[in-house]
């Protein structure tokens, strides 16, 4: 059983069913439209020097992941996740920290790196005097579709999702977990369980008796444009938010960072930071219409890393949290991780896999916006 369905726990429910698992998700409301859907779907940390190298080798992994899964999805689900080679033009001022980490991997065969002028990259962004950096591997991905199609793909795989928010773990006199309770009453039992519930996963915990992990809710705003294709090739990090060009022209803007506990209401204030952040950088997009405006409530968490792999106080219970705000971005390469753990099998190796590694793993794995 998979407890969540956002991209974390349907990427999980997919590994763990290429492995010849029978797996049930339950999900409180529609899948993947808490955290998942709500972000932008950059397939690398922003920017990537403030994160821990685990998490950097993390989302390489699922860039090397995503191809084929994209590919697996549309066959199963009939849906494009608009898998994207855009690459991410860095226009904000860059720290001494940033340019080193840059240089370091550029030097190192690790990371392609291009440095020019922004009117050479992307000429409708206003006119910058510094120098930027293009990394021109970095991926996105639209999440929104991402969740979708695999809740799609998983029913036909054979997955049951049932609807109900879970209260805590069953867990029996011998110290194991068997199953989930529901608030209302509702019941499941399970061999194995995978919490994968984001910033609702301490709840959980704690109903169950169990440590909590330190997660906490932080809002994120979005803004969507309606614009003709064109405008910006690159997703662009302005080192105030970032712009994310959609493959229908669509410019998507994000994105804020607000401790605001459990209310997930856009608000005036951040609707006008970001217009204001955006139009200041794309001048052209004074003239284009925000068509959309919205919020999510991402897993903040007090640990740079992901908690990942098998409870130290209960057997049967796995856990995939704390992704913060690259969720999208790690969950092809947790999702797989997880599943080698469940397995029994050395995670690590997994990290230094082809990029042509068969996509089934074990066995050798209407659009929101």
């Amino acid at each position: 059983m998979v407890v969540g369905g956002g991209v974390i726990g349907l990427t999980t429910a997919l590994a763990l069913v290429d492995c010849g698992h029978r797996v049930t998700v339950v999900e409180a409301g529609e899948p993947g439209m808490e955290s998942s859907w709500a972000g932008g779907g950059i397939v690398s940390p922003v920017p990537p020097w403030r994160y821990p190298e685990r998490i950097n080798q993390l989302v390489e992994r699922s860039r090397q992941l995503f191809p084929a899964l994209s590919q697996r999805l549309q066959a199963l689900s009939g849906v494009d996740i608009e898998y994207l080679h855009s690459g991410l033009l860095l226009t904000g001022s860059l720290p001494e920290e940033g340019r080193t980490w840059l240089l370091q991997q550029a030097a190192r065969g690790v990371m392609a790196v291009e440095w020019g002028q922004a009117a050479d990259f992307e000429p409708a962004l206003a006119k910058l005097t510094e120098p930027v950096a293009l990394l021109p591997a970095v991926t996105q991905v639209r999440n929104s579709r991402l969740v979708q199609a695999l809740a799609i793909a998983l029913q036909q795989l054979g997955v049951g999702i049932q609807y109900f928010p879970v209260a805590k773990l069953d867990i029996s006199a011998s110290g194991r977990v068997i199953g989930v309770i529901g608030t209302e009453g509702h019941q499941l039992k399970a061999d194995q369980v995978v919490l994968a519930a984001g910033a609702w996963a301490d709840h959980v915990l704690r109903r169950s008796g169990l440590s909590e992990i330190g997660l906490r809710p932080v809002r994120g705003q979005m803004l969507l444009f309606k614009q003709a294709a064109g405008m910006l090739k690159r997703i662009v990090n302005t080192g105030e938010g970032y712009l994310i060009p959609r493959a229908d022209g669509h410019i998507l803007v994000g994105s804020t960072v607000e401790e605001v506990g459990f209310d997930r209401r856009p608000s005036r204030e951040a609707y006008d930071h970001l217009l204001a952040m955006a139009q200041r950088h794309v001048p052209a997009l004074g003239e284009a219409a925000v068509v959309c405006h919205w919020a999510g409530l991402r897993p903040g968490a007090t640990r740079p890393l992901p908690v990942l792999g098998p409870s130290q106080e209960v057997d049967g219970l796995w856990l995939n949290l704390a992704h913060f705000r690259n969720g999208v971005g790690m969950a092809p390469a947790c999702a797989e991780l997880m599943a080698a753990m469940m397995q029994g099998q050395p995670p690590e190796p997994a990290l230094q896999s082809s990029p042509k590694a068969n996509p089934n793993r074990c066995n050798k794995l209407e659009n929101k916006l």
